[in-house]
């Protein structure tokens, strides 16, 4: 028997922006009071949209066809920046850049998210945190509350994106990049 491939929605990010991002990463990386077992690749940045989990080739190709049609947007401008985290606050599990939560934004997010629970999927328990995922897995090393101040005083630029586009990612974790591009829905 084959196991299902798995999915996710996201908003690609430009080649100048993930080396930006990459930037970023490093310089909390470099920070040096917390270690951990997954650090993501520039190649992979992305900002998630829905995860879809696993899926047949079928599944997945009426879903487009679906959200092709029913998702309605024009382009829109992000700001990202800032360091955030997940996960206890002196051991964080999650590092991340924040993305700002605006109205375009939400309006893409409610939308895929209407269009998926018509279909048969689960809707997001949780609140949507938009952000682009620097470390997973803390390891070691403590994190002081206090340190967070410090952290945002050292990864502090802003920068801008223009969303023209979502796409679908086909998850393949032995690879590098190991989010492997399946789909594009054009704003």
């Amino acid at each position: 028997m084959t196991e299902n491939a798995h999915y996710f929605l996201a908003i690609p990010l430009p080649h100048h922006i993930k080396e930006w991002v990459r930037k970023q990463q490093n310089l909390f990386l470099n920070y040096g009071k917390l270690t951990y077992k997954h650090v993501v690749d520039p190649a992979d940045f992305h900002i998630t949209l829905k995860f879809l989990g696993a899926m047949s080739p079928t599944i997945i190709d009426e879903l487009m066809n679906v959200l092709k049609i029913q998702v309605i947007s024009s382009p829109f401008q992000l700001t990202i920046g800032g360091i955030g985290f997940f996960g206890l606050e002196n051991h964080p599990r999650v590092s991340w850049l924040n993305v700002e939560k605006n109205e375009a934004l939400i309006n893409l997010y409610n939308q895929i998210e209407q269009v998926t629970l018509n279909n048969g999927f689960q809707q997001e328990k949780r609140v949507y945190q938009p952000h682009i995922t620097l470390t997973k897995k803390w390891v070691k090393g403590d994190f002081d509350p206090s340190t967070y101040e410090e952290v945002q005083q050292v990864i502090n630029e802003i920068k801008s994106i223009s969303v023209t586009q979502m796409v679908l990612y086909q998850v393949k974790p032995k690879l590098t990049p190991r989010y492997q591009l399946v789909d594009t829905i054009r704003l």
